[in-house]
């Protein structure tokens, strides 16, 4: 308690040099805190669920001029079959974001619907609440929702085996609920207030099938990185016999890779360097504040050992000039040249 009460009158006494001191230092802890809690945010993408270290995403890169140098996360909608007509044990998922409107009478409201694979939730196993989703988007009119989206829609009544009706690219169709995820967080890449099957007659379109075009993200799931890495290396000659073999491609100009599922987030390198920068100037605010809390702390220190040596001069008690060596030094504490 004393100590308290000793640190309270100092910093009451000396208020400027408290203020630089300690207000120095609390304000560089509370900047690197921020800046750790975004950077841990940001790096934290995809990893809150179970087995999203075997997911990989398939990407593709243009050699061509006036093509971005950087790999794309979007391939054509039927790649996903074609590979597995060459390799029956690959297991994926395709994710494919639709415009669709929900309609409830004459009150119509937009919303971008998630059209998956059947098997999606068996590879990104986001917690349900009640309902099977595999077993809900096994119909091509289940549709399977997030708590929020439930609540939006029908209150506090159950979700399941309400009917929404979603009109997608001019065609209404009657979608029923038969399974309610909890709401989703928001460091996940792969999400969506609403789930329905990859139905090719929906949501396929004219270039379904042409390589190079960017229909959706396939996404396929290994036991570790080296099968991954084994699998990609097969991909050159996958594209020769189907890709260059179309003549939609040249080869030479398109090429395939892997890229893990964590790393989706932080895709181009500009992001990355954003978050490193950020990071580093967190690391770097703190150690100017501890370094600035040292030296003040030092010199205070100093300072007050100093006057209290001079206190203890008997010529300084009787008011009298004093000359000795600690009245000097207390002076040039106090008046540096």
């Amino acid at each position: 308690m004393s100590a308290l009460t000793s640190l309270y009158r100092s910093a009451t006494r000396h208020r400027l040099f408290a203020l630089l001191n300690i207000g120095g230092l609390a304000l560089g802890i509370a900047v690197f805190l921020v800046l750790f809690l975004f950077v841990q945010f940001e790096t934290g993408f995809d990893r809150a669920l179970p087995d999203q270290d075997k997911l990989w995403v398939l990407e593709q890169r243009y050699a061509m001029p006036g093509y971005p140098a950087d790999t794309s996360s979007d391939t054509l909608g039927s790649e996903l079959t074609i590979l597995k007509a060459d390799y029956p044990q690959l297991v994926g998922t395709r994710y494919s974001t639709v415009a669709a409107t929900v309609r409830q009478g004459a009150q119509a409201t937009a919303e971008d619907l998630a059209a998956v694979d059947p098997n999606f939730f068996d590879l990104m196993r986001y917690p349900a609440v009640e309902g099977d989703p595999t077993a809900t988007l096994a119909d091509p009119n289940g549709l399977v929702v997030t708590q929020a989206a439930a609540r939006k829609y029908f209150g506090s009544q159950p979700a399941i085996g309400q009917t929404l009706q979603l009109s997608i690219d001019g065609q209404t169709y009657p979608y029923r609920i038969g399974a309610v995820l909890r709401d989703m967080p928001d460091n996940v890449s792969l999400k969506s207030e609403m789930f329905a099957q990859l139905v090719r007659a929906r949501f396929g379109s004219e270039w379904w099938d042409h390589w190079g075009s960017a229909s959706l993200t396939t996404v396929l799931r290994f036991p570790d990185v080296a099968a991954a890495r084994a699998f990609e290396a097969r991909l050159p000659s996958f594209l020769d016999a189907h890709a260059y073999a179309s003549g939609n491609i040249k080869k030479g100009e398109y090429f395939q890779s892997l890229r893990p599922m964590t790393a989706m987030h932080l895709y181009t390198p500009g992001d990355r360097a954003i978050v490193t920068t950020l990071g580093a100037v967190g690391l770097l605010t703190l150690l100017i504040a501890i370094v600035n809390y040292v030296n003040l702390a030092t010199a205070r220190a100093g300072s007050a050992r100093a006057r209290w040596r001079c206190a203890r001069c008997s010529a300084a008690r009787a008011g009298r000039s004093c000359d000795s060596f600690w009245a000097r030094r207390w002076r040039r504490s106090r008046w540096p040249r």
